[in-house]
């Protein structure tokens, strides 16, 4: 195989993973934030969760947006602290549209390691601001981890909730690419 069929051939894969980044829709966040800076008192932070669908909430999401209003039901999330242990903020919980405060805040003094969010959505037929239908998964899971070091950073950390769509399975279009590099690799070095 020569090279600029080898080239050819991996320009076409990654162009065909592309789509795959269509699988998901952005409907939340969760982010570790400030609620009593460290310099007043002791200081104090807590682990937020937005719901952005609906009419009202939608739109915080970017285009195109959820105009369904969505639960998250059955939602729980366990907290890991740095050292060992974890707390259970909540668990059993029915959020809808909007912001979710928690039961609990954390002294400024407490490293979080982790914090995992589950749910199920209460619909899974979503409506799009487009005009579009999106098809999604009932589960829905986020892992909140630090951008660096051992410990979430308040007023930093944050990942997005996505629904994940209910279509064919795709692989991530990271993953397609690596394993395309991979393959031709193999090609490559069987031809030699």
């Amino acid at each position: 195989m020569s090279h600029r069929t080898c080239l050819a051939l991996l320009l076409l894969v990654c162009a065909i993973a592309l789509p795959a980044s269509a699988s998901l829709i952005d409907i939340g966040l969760i982010s570790y934030d400030v609620v009593i800076p460290a310099g007043i008192a002791p200081g104090v932070n807590a682990i937020d969760l937005f719901n952005y669908t609906g009419q009202a909430f939608g739109p915080f999401a970017g285009s195109p947006y959820v105009i369904t209003s969505v639960h998250f039901t059955d939602a729980e999330l366990v907290v890991s602290l740095v050292g060992g242990g974890s707390v259970i903020e909540f668990q059993n919980v029915d959020t809808g549209p909007g912001e979710y405060l928690f039961p609990s805040d954390f002294p400024s003094t407490t490293e979080i390691a982790s914090a995992e969010f589950t749910a199920t959505l209460n619909v899974t037929s979503l409506n799009l601001s487009d005009g579009d239908t999106f098809d999604a998964l009932a589960d829905i899971s986020v892992d909140l981890l630090p951008s660096s070091g051992g410990a979430l950073q308040p007023g930093v950390d944050f990942a997005p909730i996505y629904a994940q769509s209910a279509g064919t399975a795709t692989p991530e279009p990271g993953t397609v690419v690596l394993m395309s590099l991979g393959i031709l690799g193999l090609v490559g070095r069987r031809r030699r």
